[in-house]
């Protein structure tokens, strides 16, 4: 893998399909971990602070991929900043019906961080955002939609302390003054870029997306970790593909053939990256 420093956006390719786009787990995953300046640029824009706001930031789940796994599913990008705050970045490109049971349990789970005995007023800012790639509320469409705790009847916040966004990537056409001074359209364009002529389109306009155009083209330079990515979204989409049947049918034969199916399919392509993964031409 080569590094980003020594790499320009004229090295990039000038047209063509994106082999691997940022909704891929693994390259969004890699991105985060890899570059800084993408990592605070993300979350500047979703969290509407600037720069000078975060005194540190980091992954604390990063990947790499010597590391990497085609049975790992990974399911979030950890991100602690000024030490106080924690954010869970997930990406929800496909329709779940158990969205919302989901997140709120995602949401929970991070923000119960503390160790046995220690004060609940050290709790951190917690948030779960998530990148959709649909309307979860298709009658109440919304660019950035942001929810929290509040009362009922006169709306106040009951805790700062937790908070759940999403970033609909289908309805840039809704983003306020304020998502655009953020940076919260140049990142939805990032994510839904499936050209190079796209994504440099960006790039050339916000140092932040050059730097994610620059991050994507190295991590994914090399063949086999192309390879990589393409077969663990093939693995998902499996996967999905088969729960979605699972759902939709609600009997248990279906379920069986199914989930049979589904195990079948995921075998054969972990079969397949063992294969290629454990071929001295790809170490």
């Amino acid at each position: 893998m080569s590094d980003s420093v020594t790499i320009s956006l004229s090295d990039l390719p000038t047209a063509g399909k994106l082999a691997v786009t940022l909704k891929n787990d693994i390259l969004f995953h890699s991105t985060m971990s890899h570059s800084k300046i993408a990592l605070e640029g993300l979350i500047t824009s979703l969290l509407g602070i600037s720069g000078s706001d975060i005194r540190s930031v980091d992954v604390t789940n990063p990947m790499d991929y010597p590391d990497y796994s085609s049975k790992e599913v990974i399911l979030d990008v950890r991100v602690e900043f000024n030490s106080n705050h924690i954010i869970s970045l997930e990406l929800q490109t496909y329709i779940d019906p158990n969205w919302i049971d989901r997140s709120v349990l995602y949401l929970c789970r991070t923000y119960d961080h503390l160790s046995s005995g220690e004060q609940y007023q050290n709790t951190k800012y917690t948030y779960l955002i998530a990148i959709m790639d649909y309307d979860l509320f298709p009658e109440y469409p919304e660019f950035y939609a942001q929810f929290s705790l509040s009362n009922v009847r006169y709306h106040y916040e009951y805790t700062s302390k937790m908070h759940l966004n999403m970033l609909n990537l289908r309805q840039i056409s809704l983003a306020t003054d304020d998502d655009i001074h953020n940076g919260l359209v140049m990142w939805a364009k990032l994510f839904s870029a499936k050209t190079w002529e796209e994504l440099l389109a960006v790039a050339n306009e916000h140092p932040v997306a050059k730097e994610v155009a620059i991050t994507m083209y190295t991590l994914t330079a090399e063949e086999k970790d192309r390879y990589l990515m393409e077969a663990h979204e093939r693995f998902l989409a499996v996967k999905r593909g088969q729960e979605q049947h699972i759902f939709n049918t609600g009997y248990q034969a279906g379920y069986d053939k199914a989930a049979e199916e589904r195990d079948l399919r995921i075998a054969e392509l972990e079969d397949l990256l063992a294969t290629y993964q454990n071929d001295p031409r790809n170490n």
